[in-house]
């Protein structure tokens, strides 16, 4: 039995929502396995990606006055799909290729392979598709530190989804960590409500697509139909077509030939790095989340999105003048990050808890 359990860790890819048997292990005892700068500097990795394509993104918006969601997403869209596709070209050719990937759930497959899952990967492609555009969209229109506050709240609408679909209740602690974490979004946002109102319904709506999609994507990735790698493939085909015949149907595609037409040579490469950069992190963001979750533990993903976080916080209101720190904004971000910290200690507790359950069964 423990043979199969290994065989099964060493050659299946791991899974989002903690599936695999090696998910189970403790950051501690993973991180005996890899040296000391491994682990830090694949948790750096994941930090710098998750809030550096967020930081980005607002920069565009703001430092360059480029006001089109609609053609960052295209753009990204266009750079997975010249990352992607040529990978998979290659894999057909050269199946021993890539396999370093493989150790850490980014297993890519054949283009042929995956062109024949192409129905269930338009549905894939489609619902990653409207979660990332409420996100770009979101950060066009809210503060960074109040993004990520509201963000947090993807735990509530994660919680309620898998309520509807098992109708399994929850108990007081969850109700508690919840309750921290939305009076938190809450409060924050009391402030500029009637400036952002449009910005929060955004995020609410970025964190129910997301809660949804991540619940579908889970199921398909536990039964191995579609691999992670095979997911950033369809959402980047689905989104080129439709988003190219919109930005041109709208006209939004005319924003960015604008930029591209300025004179100022650094201004324009200044922008042009920061547009490529936003579309390719995309799939550097999914690859370091893999990392995290297989060199360390999820119960580091989440200690390091919650520090994360509240750095990001601090680092928004230096950076861009859209937000100050009021008393009623800092003591939301805090009430939230508490809740976050109480979540993701019961989450150790869990972890330590399996490990004991695990190593009581062998000794038997």
């Amino acid at each position: 039995m423990n043979r199969q359990i290994k065989k099964q860790t060493e050659s299946g890819p791991i899974i989002k929502g903690k599936t695999n048997e090696i998910n189970d292990k403790s950051g501690i005892q993973k991180a005996a396995e890899y040296s000391l700068l491994v682990i830090i500097s694949v948790n750096l990795m994941y930090a710098v990606t998750s809030s550096g394509l967020t930081f980005i993104n607002k920069a565009l918006y703001t430092n360059f006055g480029f006001q089109s969601p609609l053609d960052l997403l295209l753009i990204q869209c266009l750079c997975n799909v010249a990352i992607c596709t040529p990978m998979m070209i290659y894999k057909e050719y050269n199946p021993k290729s890539f396999k370093i990937l493989d150790k850490f759930g980014m297993h890519v497959t054949p283009l042929s392979q995956a062109v024949q899952k192409w129905k269930l990967g338009v549905v894939i492609g489609l619902g990653n598709l409207i979660t990332v555009a409420f996100g770009i969209y979101s950060v066009k229109y809210v503060s960074i530190p109040l993004f990520l506050t509201f963000r947090r709240c993807t735990i509530l609408t994660t919680f309620l989804a898998n309520y509807l679909l098992t109708r399994k209740g929850l108990d007081s602690r969850t109700y508690l960590k919840l309750s921290l974490i939305t009076i938190g979004a809450i409060i924050a946002g009391l402030d500029t409500f009637n400036r952002d109102w449009f910005g929060y319904a955004l995020i609410w709506m970025n964190n129910l697509s997301q809660s949804v999609t991540n619940i579908f994507n889970n199921k398909i990735n536990n039964q191995k139909i579609v691999t992670t790698f095979e997911m950033n493939f369809f959402y980047a085909w689905v989104g080129l077509p439709l988003l190219t015949y919109y930005a041109v149907y709208t006209g939004e595609i005319k924003q960015l030939f604008d930029v591209l037409q300025i004179e100022d040579l650094t201004y324009r490469f200044n922008f042009l790095s920061l547009l490529i950069l936003s579309g390719t992190l995309g799939i550097t963001i999914t690859l370091s989340t893999l990392l995290v979750v297989n060199l360390c533990s999820p119960f580091m993903l989440n200690i390091n999105g919650n520090f994360k976080n509240i750095l990001s916080a601090a680092l928004g209101f230096v950076m861009f003048n859209d937000q100050k720190p009021t008393f009623l904004v800092v003591s939301g971000i805090l009430v939230g990050f508490m809740g976050s910290c109480l979540y993701a200690y019961d989450e150790l507790m869990q972890l330590r808890l399996k490990r004991k359950t695990k190593y009581d069964f062998k000794k038997e």
